[in-house]
């Protein structure tokens, strides 16, 4: 990882080309586009917005460039990727004017709540819309593969699945952006600041402005259950999923246990997702209070090799 980010910094031309090539590697495997917006935002996290925006510009002219010369029509896939870079240069410069990674995944929970207003008030019916295209692009393929019993299991599984896409969909954004800046960020440390990502991290704190607002929306989708609301929701409590983490990776520093418990930790994340992330973003909510880090006495110092 090292020897990409000095690569990707050596000259404007190689951040270019892994900004565009890692996109356009990330059609075919999907988490290869964090390392696109990761490029991205490391050059602007060191050289500025100017140097951040050339190396955009020229991805999007490379881009249209190729579909030209392959005859490829690329709008609509253009287009994500073009939102998607611009929402990473503004946030890394929003990262790097505050440097603290807490001003930068509350404005990405901000932006992520006023793209799901902006999708209620752009379609009539959420629910609706996402349907048609689960109905779409999903069912054959559980009509094909006769992965559910009959018809009304199928349907009662994507009608529940439209009622939570337009959240699952903003939070799963968020969540690109947010890893995407914070490796950028890492990048960013270990080459010309080492060890200032693990202390910049493990202080994370989102503040409790952020958890009311959270707790309000969560009130308000229990007691009248707005699906605008819940899907607001949703992005929030991602946002806290981090601030988990942060706690978790402190308090093992803290303590002096072993890599060991990373890992696991890790392989749990993996395997059973809907289960371990709630906790962890329940435990980012709840360190808003009672700020385990300050609880806990410190039994080493951790190495400063990040």
């Amino acid at each position: 990882m090292r020897a990409l980010a000095a690569w990707i910094m050596a000259r404007r031309m190689n951040g270019l080309v892994a900004t565009t090539g890692f996109a356009a590697m990330g059609y075919a495997l999907p988490p290869l586009l964090i390392i696109s917006l990761a490029s991205l935002g490391l050059v602007t996290l060191r050289k500025g917005a100017r140097e951040g925006l050339l190396v955009m510009a020229g991805c999007v002219v490379l881009f249209v460039s190729i579909a030209l010369i392959t005859t490829q029509s690329v709008g609509a896939d253009l287009m994500i990727l073009v939102v998607l870079w611009l929402m990473t240069w503004l946030l890394a410069l929003v990262y790097r004017t505050m440097a603290t990674p807490a001003w930068m995944i509350n404005s990405v929970g901000f932006v992520g709540m006023a793209g799901v207003v902006g999708f209620y008030l752009a379609v009539a019916d959420p629910a609706a819309f996402w349907l048609v295209l689960l109905e779409q692009h999903i069912k054959p393929v559980f009509v094909e593969q006769q992965l559910l019993a009959n018809n009304e299991e199928l349907d009662l599984l994507l009608n529940m699945l439209a009622s939570v896409m337009t959240g699952g969909v903003a939070a799963l954004v968020s969540v690109v952006l947010i890893t995407s800046l914070l490796l950028a960020r890492w990048w960013q440390a270990i080459l010309y600041n080492p060890g200032g990502f693990r202390q910049e991290y493990y202080a994370l704190r989102l503040g409790k402005g952020t958890a009311m607002v959270l707790i309000v929306l969560l009130l308000i989708t229990l007691t009248a259950r707005f699906a605008i609301t819940t899907d607001m929701a949703t992005v929030i409590w991602l946002l806290y999923f981090f601030q988990g983490m942060a706690v978790i990776h402190s308090l093992i520093g803290m303590t002096g246990l072993s890599i060991g418990w990373l890992v696991s930790l890790y392989l749990l994340i993996i395997v059973m997702p809907n289960y371990a992330s709630p906790v962890i973003s329940g435990l980012g909510l709840v360190d808003t209070w009672f700020d385990f880090r300050r609880r806990v006495p410190r039994r080493r110092k951790p190495d400063e090799d990040e």
